[in-house]
């Protein structure tokens, strides 16, 4: 941590940051910084971009957590969807996967067509 640095405030409330705090916050020419005030003290810090994102989270395996917790959620619906209707779990997980997209599913399977079960059903026959 960086301490004992004063400068005086010019006329238009203007501060030059030292170039020590400028290194250590990654602070270049050009760059925008945001300020905030805690107590008595003003932060300065870099504006974060869109760009300096890119790729923080890489290597998180987020997108298999998610493809995990949306296979969890699509069981729980054709479960419902089983306990709700006399299908086979094969066909309430197709009802719960087309009900999930806001899909027709398309079917010849009579337990399917013409009974009300949760997602529009269109009959191949």
């Amino acid at each position: 941590m960086l301490f004992g640095m004063t400068h005086r405030v010019g006329r238009k409330g203007q501060v030059v940051i030292p170039k020590a705090f400028r290194k250590a916050a990654r602070i270049e020419p050009g760059d925008e910084v945001t300020f905030s005030q805690e107590g008595d003290a003003v932060r300065v810090e870099r504006a974060v971009r869109p760009d300096d994102l890119m790729g923080r989270l890489a290597g998180h395996q987020l997108v298999k957590a998610l493809e995990e917790d949306r296979k969890a959620e699509r069981v729980m619906a054709a479960a419902r969807i089983k306990a709700a209707h006399p299908l086979a779990y094969g066909d309430a997980f197709a009802v719960a996967t087309a009900a999930a997209h806001g899909a027709t599913l398309l079917t010849g399977d009579p337990e399917l067509t013409g009974r009300a079960v949760g997602c529009r059903v269109e009959d191949l026959r």
